[in-house]
């Protein structure tokens, strides 16, 4: 802060401080009077004052910079937790109709010649190892996928509540201190 200037009212002694803002204005005295504060040059002449600095951002302490970690460390862990819950919720499940569709469709749009080798490759070796219950492999892709969603979903929402129960453990520790 810049120093403050002493001027004495000449009709009841009063002192008013001034800055070099004011320097060539007018300002008021207690009992009224206008006071002339001199100019830049000459209100150096004036008698100083060095006020105490106000009150100045506090510093970060110890405090402030465990808040700041575990506010961090909690929206890391969550914002996983968040995109897992989201594409758990925009995963379209599978659907045996439209696989059905899907199929009618491949095959209307196929030659016999296409369809035959279709089951040459595919089916035959099948029916060589012998049938199994009939399972589609995106069922069971859909399935794993969100149980795997659904445990990183847990595991990123866990993580964020244990680091923002750390934080408040440690707040209120830091507090009793």
């Amino acid at each position: 802060m810049a120093d403050q200037y002493e001027l004495t009212c000449s009709t009841c002694g009063n002192t008013v401080l001034v800055g070099q803002p004011q320097a060539g204005s007018r300002v008021a005295c207690r009992c009224g009077e206008q006071l002339d504060v001199p100019t830049l040059l000459a209100l150096q002449n004036l008698p100083t004052v060095k006020l105490a600095e106000e009150a100045e951002s506090p510093a970060w302490s110890f405090q402030h910079g465990l808040i700041a970690i575990g506010f961090i460390l909690t929206v890391a862990c969550a914002i996983p937790g968040v995109y897992f819950r989201v594409e758990q919720s925009t995963t379209t499940p599978y659907r045996m109709d439209t696989y059905q569709t899907q199929v009618i469709q491949q095959l209307d749009a196929e030659s016999p010649l296409e369809t035959w080798i279709r089951w040459h490759h595919r089916i035959v070796p099948l029916a060589e190892q012998g049938l199994t219950e009939f399972q589609i492999p995106d069922t069971i892709t859909y399935e794993r996928k969100m149980e795997r969603l659904g445990t990183y979903q847990i595991i990123s929402f866990g993580a964020a509540g244990i680091a923002a129960l750390g934080t408040l453990i440690a707040l209120v520790w830091l507090k009793r201190r």
